[in-house]
């Protein structure tokens, strides 16, 4: 594979307990690019994210970041940051204390400059003093994106970040992974809403039943930024017959 820069995926298959979960998935997100991986749930979304980003062991496949074959998963989790689920934040400390320990792992700063905009947006100072504990599954959300974040990865992989945050917390966001992906971050999303990805992503992918259905390009989107609702429309009829025929 050649690659400038960015992340690329070629024949990656992932097998758990004799089923296959992924198979000979393939993909390129260029630099810079926001990309959204959409598919209904089971389809092996959060799969592929932590397969892609050395959290998951795979039976087949290649990863590049920035041109660079990752074969390590401990090469993959310096250049590629994940989003940390609530469910696998820890209890005990506070939050200023786990993105101290975290920033100690990376060898950075605990507040770094070039993520204030990002810090803002999840508005995180009403949260820095509190246990982990007590937080609602909305600040939990919030607190595992900037974790992803930590380490100044070169590409951001981000599992259905939009799930339970406020409108406003989430229109923010929105703003910053987009400024982020202009000045050179590579994005990928997880998530379902096929009209906000055509509002504002500049990459797409469909995940049918472990198999990448559908590639959307900047071409693609741009085309479907003009009529939103037309698009998620006839991408839906695609969909549902891609299903069907998985199903069969």
């Amino acid at each position: 594979m050649n690659l400038r820069g960015g992340l690329q995926i070629e024949g990656l298959d992932v097998t758990r307990g004799g089923q296959t979960i992924l198979s000979d998935i393939a993909f390129t997100v260029p630099r810079g690019a926001w990309c959204s991986l959409i598919g209904v749930n089971g389809a092996g979304k959060t799969t592929l994210l932590r397969a892609v980003a050395g959290r998951l062991a795979h039976e087949r496949g290649e990863v590049q970041v920035e041109g660079a074959r990752l074969d390590l998963p401990r090469d993959r989790a310096r250049s590629i940051g994940l989003s940390v689920s609530a469910d696998r934040l820890p209890d005990a400390p506070t939050v200023a204390r786990l993105l101290t320990e975290v920033a100690r792992a990376h060898g950075v700063p605990a507040r770094q400059g070039h993520l204030e905009p990002l810090w803002r947006a999840l508005a995180l100072d009403e949260l820095v003093d509190r246990p982990i504990r007590i937080l609602s599954a909305g600040q939990k959300q919030r607190l595992g994106i900037h974790l992803a974040f930590m380490g100044a990865p070169s590409v951001v992989l981000l599992d259905e970040p939009f799930n339970a945050l406020d409108p406003l917390i989430a229109f923010d966001l929105k703003r910053v992974l987009k400024a982020m992906a202009a000045d050179g971050l590579t994005i990928v999303t997880a998530m379902h809403d096929l009209a906000m990805m055509a509002l504002h992503c500049s990459h797409g992918l469909l995940l049918s039943h472990g198999r990448l259905a559908e590639v959307f390009d900047a071409g693609a989107l741009a085309v479907a930024r003009r009529d939103p609702a037309a698009f998620e429309a006839s991408v839906l009829e695609r969909w549902r017959h891609a299903e069907r025929g998985a199903a069969a």
